[in-house]
């Protein structure tokens, strides 16, 4: 059988980055790693996010699968898993237009995993969502902005996010 390994490293760590480089390995690009302290946070809750029910999961697939194609974790694995993760929607004129899923591990720090909205506006009301609820069982959260999302960097600093490091992940096939 076939498969497929996925490889996380510092931007710093030239000599990594060489190495999966010279195997062939492929990158996609990086992300930007920013987390938040309990005690930094200052954006209230949004009423207009939603838990996710049933009544959103097909919806939720199709746009999860178009926003993020090549993610391990596809909408049905996030389905199925209903303790490890919060999953929130917004809806407008009955449409799904924002989802976001934050994990509760029980860790110090969590992570929402991942967040999308039509608007900025609606992206940065999932998250303050996303931190009211994991900030109930943790101390801090980290999020990963690719590099697409770099630029709404300062959205996030103005809620209270700090940038902690730049990644990139390699795949390779074994």
């Amino acid at each position: 059988p076939s498969y497929k390994v996925h490889y996380v490293v510092s931007d710093y760590s030239i000599d990594s980055i060489d190495f999966m480089t010279s195997i062939g390995a492929e990158s996609d690009g990086h992300e930007t790693m920013i987390n938040i302290s309990k005690s930094d946070y200052n954006m209230p809750q949004n009423l207009n996010v939603l838990e996710m029910n049933e009544s959103h999961y097909q919806d939720f697939v199709v746009l999860h699968s178009s926003t993020y194609p090549a993610a391990y974790w596809t909408g049905d694995l996030l389905l199925e898993e209903t303790s490890t993760f919060r999953k929130f929607v917004v809806i407008n004129n009955e449409e799904l237009v924002g989802y976001s899923i934050v994990s509760d591990f029980g860790k110090p720090e969590e992570e929402i995993y991942f967040v999308y909205g039509k608007t900025i506006e609606i992206k940065l009301n999932l998250v303050a969502t996303s931190l009211n609820s994991a900030f109930e069982r943790c101390e801090s959260v980290q999020l990963l902005l690719d590099v697409n999302e770099v630029k709404e960097l300062h959205f996030f600093k103005e809620i209270g996010f700090r940038k902690k490091e730049v990644i990139i992940t390699f795949s390779f096939q074994l």
